[in-house]
């Protein structure tokens, strides 16, 4: 179906001549999806063969206690592990090692089989980004194809934001902003539009603004501080859509009771639970529940303090 492919292209509202299409799949067709998950399926089979079974990063996992009973893991003969080697999503991929070592050889194995299935790696979209206890005195230097990686000190994975401390202080802030920026937007025409009711610039409030502001918030562990930062943008923006001013001395329970909405608390713990549910049922062979029941087999967190400098 998809050999001989042919194609023109529209210049000027004048078609150009057929010309013959080697790679790729058809723009629009329906099985363009499941071929292309096929192809990606046979790449990460070829990688793990390659590699072999003791690739990535190690995840010790029990499912048979409670979810919240760190204790469990201790027990080495009753825990299960498994190893994760790449995750992926449409076209983007992400690889885990454990050292410097490990990284360069499963870049040159990976990029190795997806040249011999007829593709390239994009070097000016990939990124190295390291997550240690101390950083490294020097920075190592990977490359495929011949071309040098840049190495990153924060990196956006699918619309979140990693830090090397895996702490959520960038992430809170990038979300407030992107946020902000959404009600600066629909501010003239629909938030602060006297000529709509409240009901429905709270609704478009809610769509654009607060899922904006609680992206991929499923699998955050904020702090206090976090949760703060959060409800003060949730209050402050909706006393703007009512036209409440501090003079009015309203509440942040009456201001909820107003626009029929709740705090950022109880929207966060409503979407960890939505999360959950899903992943709990997974059968026990899913890697989401897995991790969700498991830890790192390498690495402990030291007591006290974990920023260190050398």
């Amino acid at each position: 179906m998809h050999d001989g492919m042919q194609a023109r292209v529209l210049v000027s509202g004048v078609q150009s001549e057929p010309f013959s299409v080697q790679m790729g799949l058809k723009q629009g067709c329906v099985l363009a999806p499941v071929l292309f998950n096929i192809f990606l399926l046979a790449v990460a089979q070829l990688s793990h063969n390659a590699l072999g079974p003791d690739a990535g990063m190690g995840i010790r996992y029990r499912l048979d206690s409670s979810l919240f009973n760190i204790r469990r893991l201790e027990a080495y003969t009753k825990t299960l592990t498994t190893q994760v080697i790449e995750l992926q999503y449409a076209d983007d991929c992400a690889i885990m090692t454990h050292n410097r070592e490990s990284m360069q050889r499963a870049l040159d194995v990976i990029s190795g089989i997806y040249s011999s299935l007829g593709l390239q790696i994009n070097t000016q979209k990939t990124e190295i980004f390291f997550q240690s206890i101390v950083p490294p005195k020097e920075a190592p230097q990977f490359y495929t194809n011949g071309d040098l990686i840049k190495i990153v000190n924060q990196f956006k994975y699918l619309g979140s934001t990693l830090t090397p401390t895996c702490s959520l202080d960038m992430e809170i802030q990038t979300r407030i902003n992107l946020a902000s920026a959404a009600f600066g937007r629909l501010r003239t025409r629909v938030l602060l539009n006297n000529d709509l009711k409240y009901g429905t610039k709270t609704a478009v409030y809610l769509a654009v603004c607060i899922s904006t502001l609680l992206y991929a918030s499923e699998t955050w562990a904020p702090y206090k501080r976090h949760i703060q930062m959060l409800e003060n943008f949730h209050t402050r923006h909706l006393k703007r859509i009512f036209g409440i001013s501090w003079e009015d001395r309203v509440t942040r329970e009456e201001l909820y009771r107003r626009s029929n909405t709740t705090s950022i608390e109880t929207m966060l713990a409503k979407r960890h639970l939505c999360w959950l549910g899903p992943v709990i049922r997974m059968p026990d062979h899913r890697l989401p529940r897995q991790i969700l029941h498991g830890k790192l087999s390498n690495g402990n967190r030291s007591a006290g303090g974990q920023k260190k400098e050398i």
